[in-house]
């Protein structure tokens, strides 16, 4: 049976929603970025800045790569491929 105008618009509504939600997302995702950077950009400063215990310096090291482990989660976009000039 073909799906009636109803049918439709319903599907449209939720494929609406649905992109609004994933647009939310991706800016309360970028946010947290922003903001875990900025922290983690503050603490080396302040590590590099000041005699620490090595447990601290090591703590650092710890957050970073954890940092590293959630940027991997999505690959960063591959750069274009420029074909030779003949």
């Amino acid at each position: 049976m073909p799906a009636t105008k109803s049918d439709i618009e319903r599907i449209e509504m939720k494929e609406q929603e649905l992109a609004q939600q994933l647009t939310n997302l991706t800016a309360q995702l970028q946010k947290a970025n922003t903001e875990i950077q900025a922290k983690i950009t503050a603490l080396t400063d302040a590590v590099n800045n000041a005699d620490v215990p090595q447990a601290v310096t090591d703590a650092l090291s710890g957050l970073t790569a954890s940092a590293q482990v959630l940027d991997d989660i999505v690959p960063d976009a591959a750069p274009p491929i420029v074909p030779p000039v003949p």
